[in-house]
């Protein structure tokens, strides 16, 4: 059984987001947002009182498939709103709003696509992050990729 942890670090650390050695308290201790440009990790974007939703969408690109790539943030975007919104993480729906925009204004048809997919498919905002990091990662992504009836 490989836990959704694993899958998560293993995703990450393929990406090169973060190395195999950095230990769990510290993948979600920063308050930026930081991505890889010309060989740094340059910070973006501010995560204060997103940290737990973070969490839970960067589950939600090991799970669906979605890239960390700029088109893959927009697509996963519309995938998470139709899969079951964002919960009660208020910031985030606003958040994942500008994204599907922007999806819709830069890559239209990967974002429909991307939404139309999440319609069949079930989120994990309703849930704990720790619950989710220690859960059976196939049996998360059955869940999530079910038809959703």
């Amino acid at each position: 059984m490989m836990t959704t942890e694993e899958a998560l670090r293993e995703y990450l650390v393929e990406r090169g987001l973060v190395e195999k050695s950095t230990p769990r308290e510290e993948l979600y201790r920063s308050n930026w947002v930081k991505v890889p440009m010309w060989g740094y990790f340059v910070p973006v974007f501010p995560i204060y009182g997103f940290k737990k939703s973070l969490m839970v969408h960067d589950i939600h690109h090991v799970v669906s498939g979605y890239d960390t790539d700029w088109r893959g943030e927009l697509e996963i975007a519309a995938w998470e709103l139709s899969s079951g919104g964002c919960g009660w993480y208020l910031l985030y729906w606003i958040d994942r709003m500008v994204f599907m925009s922007l999806g819709l204004l830069f890559c239209p048809k990967r974002t429909l696509r991307a939404f139309g997919r999440g319609r069949a498919h079930r989120n994990s905002f309703d849930r704990d992050p720790e619950d989710l990091l220690a859960s059976d990662f196939a049996e998360l992504k059955r869940r999530s990729l079910r038809i959703a009836g």
